[in-house]
């Protein structure tokens, strides 16, 4: 191992590597997941600007400015999104909603056990991460 590390020494760690059931999993045991890791990662960033959207599968930080008019955001199914998180967050400051909306009938379950279908953002800067176990939606 080098010494010291820097831009002209190059240097790589090898990490355990786990493939299996179609799924990577990088220094952790989620094998089954299409990638994991125990470490941090960077993900897609969306900002959505007055328009109705429905999130990806590989979205994870939605940014909303709903300066034009209220915006709605549609998650995916929820038996086709297990373990998928959004970080979503309202950043303008008009007094315009953003709703953030199950797919079809389906809730997203936030302070009690029955849920809702929707939330509501109406302040600046306020925000809702979500996650999904592959059957309901959560709200942390």
């Amino acid at each position: 191992m080098p010494s010291a590390l820097n831009a002209q020494t190059p240097y790589q760690i090898p990490l355990p590597v786990s493939i299996a059931n179609g799924g990577t999993g990088v220094n952790n045991a989620f094998a089954n997941a299409s990638f994991a890791t125990s470490g941090n990662l960077g993900f897609n960033q969306t900002t959505i600007i007055a328009a109705a959207y429905t999130a990806l599968v590989t979205d994870r930080t939605i940014l909303v400015d709903a300066t034009s008019n209220a915006v709605v955001i549609t998650l995916p199914p929820a038996a086709t999104s297990s373990r998928i998180e959004y970080f979503i967050k309202k950043i303008d400051a008009s007094a315009n909603t953003v709703t953030i909306k199950g797919n079809g009938s389906e809730v997203i379950i936030n302070t009690t056990a029955a849920g809702a279908n929707t939330l509501v953002i109406s302040s600046t800067g306020s925000a809702f991460t979500i996650y999904c176990n592959g059957t309901a939606w959560y709200v942390f």
